[in-house]
């Protein structure tokens, strides 16, 4: 049986001088990078740790050769747990305390940081290898890789834990073994192509299960390239960086894809572009149309060891890598006929030993009639005649909302948008009850006035939503906000305050007839109301007909002409709801209107609420 480090010593022994690592313009080879594995494995052995459990403690971009070698050699002898310097304390010590970690190695510049932190035994990357660097012609490099390769077998125990966010805010770790990794590492690399001759990017972070889609080219005999701390967040920096070296495969995902310049013709070297940990646009497809670059969509969880679907030709459409099963069920976990919606399940060879937390592990793996081990992924998808899955959005009671009784599912709305032409990325969120869609515009849409743009993007959106779908607000941004693992920071974006930046949908997404009586009174309370935010609702008013608010003001004294008022009922409501006092709203409506309305229903475009108190009207004359 071959065991999960075999190839990768086998090629180190075969090709010792073979370049495995660049930093700038330092050469790492097989022979020593293998040799500072074997060393570090054998110093961790003799610490004879009872589980074996091996924290890693890094810093993204400092010390990249040194910490991906302390990463293989501490999974070589036991289960390595990535912990990031940057994790707060507190996750920091629930990680620490859920894996039973025993040890922490470190880079020696790290190790008082770390003592900082935590009270468990360390010990530096630099004490492990005791003899220091060495160079590829000194006869002990050939000693520790004939080791390596017939010596003492690797460690059985787990390959790493992986913790990952889950839904309840509490991190979980996810378990994978030696047999899933090793699997995954063969398909994904012969599912490339990847080859001795392959200059490959080494992008993601390590705490990030998407690290091991760069780690495994090792496998193949590819050299690596630590992408530097400056072109992480793509742009010019990355371009310039997969440019300078050459690059002919490289990771990343879609959001940082997005963000560099469309002159891939400019990096003739590379031919491969492998995208993962998000969907990928429909718009960004079309950017990766050259002539001998290929797009290849990389789809997989933490739980189902990095990736278990490879889409070359069709990248919307997922095909399970040999020996995973893709099955769409239903509620109750009952398969579904080809062209019906439900959760995709998977199962293989690749599948995660379970997570640290054993109730957690019931909820999420199941075994059917056939005796068949499946993870519940919670995506939703539909799969085709051809055996692939197509995914529309999450499975996720976080992303549906009722909207005036209506259920509806956020995701489906961000893949309409993600679609549009006009739209380069997009994210849509709910906030105090109303949809809000953050969007990147294409490079064609970015010269458009951010009015016209929007009416634009509603009126597309309207030819596949129901009206009460499209989204009522919008935040045109130059980028989207990123977490440290390279996806859509979501959180941020609901954080960022609703500003002059923030464009809406009139109510009736037409011009505007003129105000009836109602709609008059309630922009007058509106505005009384709103007299604490003036300087924020001043831009809802036209510049002649600002005038300082007084607090004493009651509605009844406020004039406003037309105009404005038309302004008041097609804007404030979006822009400004979050610091209506919906309570004394309702209260005011009924002390002028006699109709009550409950400080929820309030969350209505004005213009809605005016035709309601009309009806009621015109039914007490009758």
């Amino acid at each position: 049986m071959t065991h999960l480090f075999q190839p990768f010593e086998l090629f180190a022994q075969q090709h010792l001088d073979h370049p495995a690592i660049v930093v700038g313009e330092t050469i790492h080879s097989y022979g020593a990078l293998q040799t500072q594995v074997t060393w570090i494995s054998n110093a961790l052995r003799r610490q004879r740790l009872e589980r074996g459990r091996i924290g890693l403690y890094f810093e993204r971009g400092s010390h990249p050769v040194l910490t991906i070698a302390g990463l293989l050699g501490i999974m070589r002898a036991g289960t390595m747990i990535p912990l990031e310097s940057s994790l707060p304390a507190h996750r920091l010590a629930a990680m620490i305390e859920d894996a039973q970690i025993e040890l922490i190695v470190s880079c020696e510049q790290l190790l008082p940081r770390l003592k900082r932190q935590c009270a468990l035994p360390t010990i530096s990357i630099e004490e492990l290898l005791i003899e220091g660097p060495l160079q590829l012609e000194s006869p002990m490099v050939h000693e520790a890789v004939h080791e390596a390769v017939h010596g003492e077998d690797e460690s059985t125990l787990p390959a790493y834990i992986l913790y990952t966010s889950g839904s309840s805010g509490r991190p979980k770790g996810v378990i994978i073994g030696r047999a899933s990794l090793l699997y995954f590492i063969e398909r994904f690399n012969a599912g490339l192509g990847i080859s001795p001759q392959d200059r490959c990017s080494q992008f993601f972070n390590l705490s990030f299960d998407a690290s091991w889609a760069d780690l495994s080219v090792l496998w193949a005999g590819a050299t690596l390239y630590p992408v530097p701390s400056d072109a992480v967040l793509g742009g010019e920096a990355l371009f310039s960086f997969l440019q300078n070296h050459a690059l002919t495969v490289s990771t990343a995902t879609p959001s940082v894809w997005a963000t560099l310049p469309d002159a891939f013709h400019q990096i003739p070297a590379l031919h491969l572009a492998v995208m993962g940990g998000e969907p990928i646009p429909p718009s960004l497809q079309q950017r990766f149309s050259y002539p001998g670059l290929k797009l290849v969509n990389a789809y997989g969880l933490t739980e189902t060891t990095v990736c278990c679907a490879l889409s070359k030709h069709a990248p919307e459409k997922l095909y399970p890598v040999e020996g995973t099963t893709f099955s769409i069920r239903d509620e109750q976990l009952a398969p579904v006929a080809p062209g019906i919606f439900g959760e995709l399940c998977i199962a293989g060879e690749s599948l995660a030993e379970g997570y640290t937390d054993a109730v957690l592990t019931q909820e999420r793996f199941f075994t059917d009639e056939h005796g068949t081990r499946f993870l519940r992924t919670y995506d939703r998808g539909v799969q085709h005649p051809d055996g692939s899955v197509q995914l529309q959005g999450r499975i996720n009671i976080d992303r549906r909302i009722k909207l005036a009784g209506k259920l509806i599912d956020l995701d489906e709305i961000e893949v309409r948008l993600q679609a549009l032409p006009l739209v380069r990325e997009a994210v849509v969120e709910a906030l105090d009850h109303r949809i809000v869609a953050y969007v990147v515009p294409s490079s064609s849409a970015s010269a458009e006035d951010p009015h016209t743009r929007l009416l634009h993007l509603h009126h597309e959106l309207q030819k596949d939503l129901f009206e009460y779908m499209c989204p009522r607000a919008y935040m045109f941004l130059e980028q989207l906000p990123l977490t440290v693992h390279d996806k859509v920071d979501r959180a941020t974006l609901r954080l960022r305050p609703f500003t002059s930046s923030m464009f809406v949908v009139a109510a009736s997404n037409q011009a505007r007839q003129a105000v009836t009586p109602f709609e008059q009174g309630i922009a007058a309370i509106v505005v009384a109301l709103l007299h604490r935010q003036a300087e924020a609702f001043a831009d809802l008013i036209p510049a002649e007909e600002r005038q300082p608010l007084d607090p004493e003001n009651d509605w009844k004294q406020i004039d406003m002409s037309q105009a404005a008022i038309a302004q008041v009922l097609d804007n404030a409501p979006y822009s400004l709801l979050t610091s209506l006092q919906a309570a004394e709203f309702a209260a005011a409506l009924f002390d002028r209107y006699g109709v009550r309305l409950s400080p929820q229903e309030t969350f209505t475009p004005l213009a809605e609420i005016a035709q309601t108190i009309a009806q009621q009207k015109e039914e007490e004359v009758r």
